[in-house]
């Protein structure tokens, strides 16, 4: 009978959990058994289900994009802070995290959606209890409207199809983390500087290479970022994911990579460009740190999605137990950069070299195809095959430059002062004459792009600096070196920058004094390694400055 009585109260509970689960929203991609993916109106109501069910969420709009749709920002915590201001009050750290960036690759979408719902109502509620979580499921709303199963044909799924990579301006989000034109990254940014995250998650997917590895990652790779940042990162938190991906989940993870020449595994494992046009760079020159999510476009999309979830689960874990330890180093590195923020050197030019260790791939056996009229392709084949191969995610700086005092530049920049604002730099604006011995970057060389790129016909420009007594007018820009993004304030406003203003045309005007003299012009930002005294006041009204 008591054996019954058990049984009985067994058969009950599974019923109520079943009932539970009922009851809790299920996403476009679950509801329709992994063959679509949420529109912006599916996430709306998905959220809204999240609200009525759960006190622990509130909802942010943080952009609206070029054709008129808002970017949602989900603010989860226990309970939630209604502004940065009450986050801070908790001392609890934050973390952000975005998908969707190129709206072809969603599966981040869902599986933000997936991870808010079953931290809100299911059996993840304890990641709340340490931290702060701010997602972004749907960061490209305008190009996520469109679509179609003509996007991303390669991919395994979903079949109703993927939106587009570009957002409605004809953007790469995921470019624009210098230059700063898109509302969408307008608005991640002023989230960076209001809520100030110790950590940022951006949600890729990769159609590269062949392999069998359903989730790849990195880190910031530029080697001008505070090495605790990514020491940190490449020896504890992303050994102790690797860890839970492969022992809980039986889903090895690897860096994120291609292979040097397509279909020859022995060239190597290549990854992406150091410049802090990429969100993941770019954060870890604000001296935070960030992991990029690479889903692997041909795995099936259940399973890519349900990967995604799980590496991102596992990196809230790890978080959620050590994040008073990753805010102790980020402000660490911050006093760092502030205090050594004169004088000290960078590299701005690099090569890119092997590892001291291989890295082991799981991919498959290749074979030569001559089938087509470009000559020998390599294919893979249904053969599984393990690599140890040269990983080339090493950086050598090749050329370096010591950081002035401060950089000056005229009040004819505006829109170049104004990018620096929106970065969270502090820009001071002079009120009277400022006069000093400065270096001036005088011009040898310019050339630009052979083909436009997002929007840019990009320079490229060589000289050198000569030593000169500045006059600079009133309203003049002055940005000092003694502040924690130092190291960003460097790669914004060195000429020799290869991601700076000047490569993206904020100075053009400068760069050929007269219309009548093919003579080159001066950089106008100039760089003082002296203190001077100048009256000056906040140029930037933006909250985070």
């Amino acid at each position: 009978m008591g054996r019954r009585k058990v049984s009985l109260l067994a058969a009950f509970v599974l019923q109520l959990v079943h009932s539970a689960a009922l009851s809790q929203p299920l996403t476009v991609a679950e509801a329709s058994g992994f063959k679509r993916t949420s529109r912006l109106a599916d996430l709306e109501a998905f959220v809204g289900e999240l609200q009525r069910l759960s006190p622990r969420i509130l909802v942010e709009q943080i952009a609206k994009s070029t054709e008129g749709r808002p970017v949602w920002m989900l603010i989860l915590g226990d309970p939630p802070p209604a502004s940065p201001r009450e986050a801070r009050l908790t001392g609890k750290p934050v973390v952000f995290v975005e998908a969707n960036i190129h709206a072809g690759e969603v599966e981040g979408k869902e599986a933000l959606q997936m991870l808010a719902r079953d931290i809100l109502c299911g059996d993840k509620a304890h990641l709340l209890q340490n931290q702060i979580l701010l997602f972004v499921p749907l960061l490209n709303p305008d190009g996520n409207e469109r679509i179609s199963p003509r996007n991303r044909r390669d991919q395994a799924g979903p079949e109703g199809g993927v939106g587009e990579r570009n957002n409605g301006q004809d953007l790469d989000l995921n470019r624009d983390f210098t230059k700063v034109e898109s509302p969408e990254i307008r608005g991640v940014l002023r989230a960076l500087n209001e809520w100030d995250p110790v950590l940022f998650v951006d949600i890729h997917t990769t159609d590269g290479s062949r392999h069998r590895h359903v989730v790849t990652y990195d880190i910031p790779r530029n080697p001008d970022i505070d090495p605790s940042i990514t020491d940190y990162l490449r020896s504890r938190l992303m050994q102790q994911v690797e860890q839970a991906m492969e022992q809980r989940y039986r889903s090895p993870v690897i860096p994120y990579g291609n292979f040097r020449v397509p279909g020859q595994p022995d060239s190597g494992w290549v990854t992406y460009d150091p410049f802090p046009r990429y969100g993941t760079n770019y954060v870890g020159l604000r001296n935070r740190f960030s992991i990029l999510v690479e889903n692997y476009a041909y795995a099936p999309f259940e399973e890519r999605v349900w990967g995604c979830y799980r590496f991102v689960a596992s990196i809230l874990e790890y978080t959620s137990s050590h994040g008073e330890e990753m805010l102790r180093l980020v402000r660490e590195a911050d006093r760092h950069a502030a205090a050594r923020g004169p004088g000290r050197e960078i590299a701005l030019r690099f090569k890119e070299t092997p590892c001291p260790e291989p890295i082991r791939i799981l991919s498959y056996r290749f074979a030569p195809d001559t089938s087509g009229d470009r000559g020998v392709r390599w294919r893979e084949t249904d053969q599984p095959a393990e690599y140890r191969v040269p990983y080339f995610g090493c950086v050598i700086p090749t050329a370096r430059v010591r950081l002035p005092r401060w950089y000056a530049f005229g009040p004819a920049f505006p829109e170049a002062a104004e990018t620096l604002c929106r970065h969270g730099i502090t820009v001071l604006r002079t009120l009277d004459s400022l006069r000093s011995p400065v270096e001036v970057f005088r011009l040898e060389t310019l050339e630009t792009g052979k083909l436009p790129y997002q929007g840019h016909w990009l320079l490229s420009v060589t000289g050198h600096y000569d030593t000169a007594q500045a006059v600079l007018p009133p309203n003049s820009y002055l940005v000092p070196t003694s502040q924690p993004l130092a190291l960003l304030i460097a790669w914004l406003l060195e000429p020799e920058s290869p991601d700076g203003l000047l490569v993206w045309n904020f100075f053009d005007r400068a760069l050929r004094p007269s219309e009548w003299s093919a003579r080159l012009g001066n950089c106008p930002v100039v760089k003082g390694h002296s203190e001077i005294h100048v009256r000056t006041t906040l140029h930037c009204t933006d909250s985070a400055n």
